[in-house]
Order: C-alpha cells, then sequence, then structure tokens
C-alpha cells in the first residue's frame, strides 16, 4: 500500500472525502456520549490498530482516530482506559 503524508484531519494530503471523514466524526460524537472509558478506549484503539481506508484515496485514515484518541484521553477518569491510548498512539504518531 502507498503511504501518502496526511494533513492535520487525519485524510491523506486534504483529498480525502469531507462526508466521510464528517460522517466518521458524528459517530464518534455518539460514541463519546453512550461509552465509558474503556469501551471508548477500546474502540479507538481498535481503529488505530486497524485503521478504515479512505475511499476516493484508497489510504488508511489512522491519523484521524489518533487525532481523536488525543482528544478524549483528557477527559477520561480511567487510567487503565488512558493507558491504552497513550500506547497506541506512543505507537503510531509519526509527528
Amino acid at each position: 500500500m502507498n503511504r501518502v503524508k496526511n494533513n492535520s484531519d487525519g485524510l491523506p494530503n486534504g483529498k480525502g472525502d469531507a462526508e466521510h471523514l464528517a460522517q466518521l466524526r458524528n459517530q464518534l460524537e455518539y460514541a463519546i456520549k453512550q461509552a465509558n472509558d474503556m469501551s471508548l478506549a477500546a474502540m479507538l484503539y481498535r481503529h488505530i490498530e486497524n485503521p478504515c481506508i479512505e475511499p476516493r484515496t484508497g489510504n488508511d485514515i489512522r491519523q484521524f482516530y489518533l487525532n481523536e484518541a488525543e482528544k478524549v484521553i483528557a477527559n477520561m477518569e480511567n487510567p487503565r482506559a488512558v493507558k491504552l491510548l497513550e500506547y497506541a498512539i506512543k505507537k503510531y504518531k509519526t509527528n
């Protein structure tokens, strides 16, 4: 698979499908409202480990999930959930 540098949203070079990204954000916002810390961390970890593929470019959007994980960690109370996400971020963060 060709790796392309991602923009700040985690989509390759700004060429991603904005509608797809908006849909992912809406799903994640719903999950944040419904889930406890550990289930949210597990869901994000699963997506970081095996990221979705952006339909138009064929590139993974791991960076999107890493960015979202960094955002939610600050509000988590479960130390195990925090450690799980910190591990994933450390493992995959490129910048």
